[in-house]
């Protein structure tokens, strides 16, 4: 009977150790699964800051571009500019040579 007692006693604790253990395990599995969420979690994180800089550099070049054009469209607003004063230069200088020309050949046919 004594021996009985003891056997079944035994058989407890050892099925206490083994819900220990199970609880023990599953524990250190729930840590482990926090710990690779926590990375993943991280490396997003850092997927996520990779592409904030990437579109950031983005945006830098657009309006790096944009600057560059605006400067472009300034250059070839003065150069327009430019020309148009030449082109108004050279009407008035013949509308003048035009102008000598007629008044030359009146002379002439007075004369």
């Amino acid at each position: 009977q004594q021996q009985s007692l003891e056997v079944d006693a035994l058989i407890r604790r050892c099925a206490e150790t083994d819900d220990k253990l199970k609880a023990q395990a599953a524990a250190e599995k729930t840590v482990s699964d926090f710990v690779a969420l926590e990375r993943a979690l991280e490396e997003q994180r850092g997927l996520r800051e990779m592409e904030r800089q990437e579109a950031a550099k983005a945006a830098d070049v657009a309006s790096d571009t944009i600057d560059h054009l605006k400067r472009l469209l300034r250059t070839a607003d003065s150069e327009r500019d430019q020309m148009a004063s030449r082109l108004s230069a050279l009407q008035q200088r013949q509308e003048a040579a035009t102008q000598a020309l007629t008044d030359r050949m009146a002379n002439k046919m007075h004369a």
